[in-house]
């Protein structure tokens, strides 16, 4: 009885086992630990996915293990993008499936997938990648993210000017709308030289004001001249705010007269004849007589003595 109630339990715990395992099996949610916050930033052209792999892993610190069968070249430049979606895009572009056991991602063929588990490695989204003639990829990329799934995907390559979408078939369909919606419209490119106002400080107002979303504002320091391309029909309104923002400041003049004094404990007495004669021959005076017993007066006002000048400039009859 003992021996029977033993092999019950040991077929309940390995059952047990076995549904743990497969509901781990299922949850696919990409890189579940404390590295799916990371960020990461690379360029591969036409390399081994092995070697892509390798590079992941030591880039990362992620544990890979790939069957023999996994092979293909993987084309994928991404600036800046989280770790989990790097990892996905570079396997789903090259029809493979994973499975996670502890720190181990097991990367294997989907055939070998089905073959292991007995089902597909599902998975209902789609990749396309956009390469952009006329938009900048920065405004597309916001604009995928505002249309994009929960469980969407998007990454941005400013220097190759291309954007990789991961999302549903229906998701895609209204991103590539959108995307074609912008390039196929005509832009307009116009450099605005500044007499007055800063470049750097003009193209902050304008990314903030105005908030370009079809287009770009650049400052060139050097020249200080700002560099917008938009749709032509946004042209106009840029031009009057660059206008009015380009205006010369009001300035203020105050006249400053430095005055230099010395200071000594000595004591002059005298008169200034030098500058008392300057005075006279300014305002037409001539000096007649003898001193002290003359004055200093006009030439033709009549004869006085410095006494009468002293008591009050009357001359006696």
């Amino acid at each position: 009885m003992r021996l029977k109630n033993f092999v019950i339990i040991v077929i309940a715990g390995l059952f047990a086992v076995t549904s743990l395992q497969a509901q781990q099996f299922e949850a696919k949610g990409g890189l579940q630990d404390n590295r799916n916050n990371e960020r990461i930033s690379l360029e591969f052209k036409g390399i081994e996915i092995i070697e892509a792999l390798k590079f992941l892993s030591t880039k990362a610190g992620l544990n890979i293990i790939p069957t023999s069968k996994v092979q293909g070249r993987v084309t994928l430049m991404v600036e800046d993008a989280p770790l989990e979606d790097v990892f996905e895009l570079m396997l789903r572009s090259n029809g493979l499936a994973y499975d996670k056991r502890g720190d181990i991602y097991n990367i294997m063929t989907r055939q070998e997938y089905l073959d292991m588990y007995g089902k597909n490695f599902s998975d209902q989204r789609q990749i396309k990648i956009f390469h952009l003639k006329y938009a900048m990829p920065s405004h597309i990329f916001k604009v995928c993210e505002s249309i994009k799934s929960e469980i969407g995907i998007v990454l941005s390559h400013a220097e190759s000017g291309n954007i990789t979408v991961m999302d549903t078939p229906e998701k895609l369909k209204e991103i590539t709308e959108a995307i074609d919606s912008l390039e196929s419209k005509n832009l307009a490119i116009k450099v605005f030289d500044l007499k007055y106002a800063r470049a750097q400080d003009i193209t902050e107002r304008l990314e903030s004001h105005l908030g370009l979303k079809e287009g770009s504002v650049k400052a060139d320091k050097r020249t200080n001249q700002v560099i917008v391309n938009t749709l032509k029909g946004r042209m106009k309104d840029i031009e009057e705010v660059i206008r009015h923002l380009d205006q010369k400041t009001r300035q203020v003049l105050i006249e400053v007269r430095i005055i230099q004094l010395t200071f000594s404990d000595s004591l002059s007495k005298g008169v200034e004849w030098e500058g008392l004669f300057d005075v006279a021959e300014k305002y037409g005076l001539a000096y007649v007589g003898s001193y002290p017993f003359s004055a200093v007066q006009a030439v033709v006002d009549p004869w006085r003595s410095r006494k009468t000048v002293l008591d009050g400039g009357i001359t006696p009859d």
